[in-house]
């Protein structure tokens, strides 16, 4: 049986799809995500828990005032921001072009 040999540094592992091992922001989903993440703004009171949950890591504080901005490149569309923010700023809005079913 053969056995793997342990790798020396993270870069050693498998690839992932966007070439970097232990990378999940640089895989760009934009092309098969079905919804996007809306901010408003004036409801945003700037807890930060959509930051704090973002498994995918694609809310960035903009500024020392927490203000934050959401990356929808590299966003999968999963809803956990939405689903944790306590003022509803957040909304799940369908993208355009993906077909009910």
């Amino acid at each position: 049986m053969k056995t793997k040999e342990k790798p020396e540094k993270l870069s050693d592992l498998t690839k992932t799809p966007s070439g970097k091992a232990g990378s999940f922001k640089l895989t760009d989903v934009s092309g098969w995500k079905t919804f996007k993440p809306v901010l408003d703004e004036d409801k945003c009171i700037n807890c930060l828990q959509c930051w704090v949950y973002c498994p995918h890591g694609v809310i960035e504080r903009t500024s020392d005032d927490q203000a934050i901005s959401i990356d929808l490149q590299e966003c999968k569309g999963c809803g956990i921001c939405a689903d944790v923010c306590p003022t509803d700023a957040i909304e799940m809005n369908k993208i355009r072009g993906v077909d009910d079913e």
